[in-house]
């Protein structure tokens, strides 16, 4: 009977922290180590540039708001 109540105590002290020790090792984020970019990593990516810019406004030609677009008011 001791020998059975020494089997379990064993169970009791030994089993959880096993199992906690593995839980902790399969759920932890994984390490991430730093590195310095490459130069073409620095460099910004390729950026349009278009060969003119259209500046313009709106007109109103018809509605109540027609009025005040017209050069005639």
């Amino acid at each position: 009977m001791v020998e059975r109540s020494w089997l379990i105590l064993d169970g009791v002290i030994v089993v959880p922290p096993i199992l906690v020790g593995i839980g902790y090792y399969t759920t932890r984020p994984l390490e991430v180590t730093p590195r310095t970019p490459t130069p073409t990593e620095i460099v910004s990516p390729s950026i349009t540039v278009y060969d003119r810019i259209v500046i313009g406004f709106t007109l109103p030609l018809f509605d109540t708001l027609s009025k005040k677009g017209s050069a005639s008011s």
